[in-house]
């Protein structure tokens, strides 16, 4: 896995639990974990030319409560309410740590959508907003996104 916006490689793992409250109630666990071993950078703005970085690792743990109730036949109403926490440690550059470069942020993405599961390909379309909560050291920033999934029938 390569980060785009730092050029480095890392090694991650991700873990999913899902605990089902109802058919149409669910809460889903995710937590994501990328360790950045120390490597040279290329040309980049945010480490300068050609030193050794020693990023450390970034860490997301997300809880994501959502509901999908069938509101006619071949279509699901789906709502989420996901709370996302991301933090990374301060880095290292050519082995000096830089204080204050550690980053977190927790966030909240009310999202609703709708599921399409009769048509010839069917089609999810779902709107949101992500809201930052709190953070250090991190750009914040409101988004809203349209997000549309087709799927293949097999």
């Amino acid at each position: 896995l390569k980060e785009i916006d730092n050029h480095l490689w890392g090694l991650g793992a991700r873990l999913y639990f899902d605990y089902n409250v109802t058919p149409e109630f669910f809460v889903n666990l995710y937590s994501e974990f990328i360790f950045y071993p120390e490597q040279k950078n290329d040309k980049h703005a945010t480490f300068g030319d050609k030193v050794k970085v020693a990023k450390g690792y970034d860490w997301t743990i997300e809880i994501e409560p959502q509901y999908w109730a069938p509101v006619a036949d071949g279509l699901v109403f789906k709502a989420f309410l996901p709370f996302t926490y991301k933090m990374t440690p301060d880095y290292k550059i050519e082995g000096n740590k830089v204080a204050d470069s550690a980053s977190t942020i927790l966030s909240v993405t009310p999202a609703l959508g709708l599921f399409f599961t009769k048509t010839f390909l069917p089609i999810e379309v779902e709107v949101g907003y992500r809201y930052p909560l709190m953070g250090t050291n991190n750009v914040i920033m409101n988004v809203v996104y349209i997000l549309g999934r087709f799927y293949m029938k097999f």
